[in-house]
C-alpha cells in the first residue's frame, strides 16, 4: 500500500490509500456479421484489468433483437429470431465507480436463410468507435 509523507509546517502528515486501475476493452469480436433467422452468431470481448481491484471484471450484453444467451459472460452468442438488423452491445466494469463502465457495440444483420449455414469470416471492431 503506497504510503506519503508531507512536512506540514511543524509535523508530517501520512496518506494512505490503494491505487486502482481502471479497466480496459481492447476488441469485440463477432464470429460473423451476418446469420440466418434460426442460426446464431458467437460474440466475444475482449478486456483486461491488470489489478484485478475492487473486483474482477463484469459484463453486461444487451441486443435490440434476438436472444444472447450467456448475457453476463465476456463471450456469449446472438441468437437471431427474427428478419434484420441487430445491434449488440457490451458493458464491462470492475465496479469501480471512479472508473466509467467501458461499452462497445457492433450490428449483426438476421437475414432469410437456412439455420445450418455458418458464416466463417471474423469481424473485429475497433472497441474505441
Amino acid at each position: 500500500m503506497p504510503t506519503a509523507r508531507t512536512p506540514v509546517s511543524g509535523g508530517t502528515a501520512a496518506i494512505t490509500g490503494i491505487v486502482n486501475h481502471c479497466p480496459t476493452l481492447q476488441s469485440l469480436l463477432g464470429r460473423a456479421n451476418s446469420a440466418p433467422v434460426g442460426g446464431s452468431v458467437s460474440l466475444q470481448v475482449f478486456g483486461s484489468d491488470s489489478d484485478q481491484r475492487p473486483a474482477p471484471l463484469s459484463y453486461m450484453w444487451l441486443t435490440s433483437a434476438g436472444r444472447l444467451r450467456a448475457p453476463s459472460s465476456a463471450s456469449t452468442a446472438l441468437d437471431c429470431t427474427a428478419l434484420g438488423p441487430v445491434i449488440v452491445s457490451v458493458w464491462l466494469t470492475d465496479g469501480d465507480p471512479h472508473c466509467a463502465p467501458l461499452h462497445a457495440s457492433l450490428s449483426i444483420d438476421c437475414i432469410p436463410g437456412r439455420a445450418d449455414v455458418d458464416a466463417d469470416p471474423a469481424v473485429d471492431t475497433d472497441a474505441g468507435a
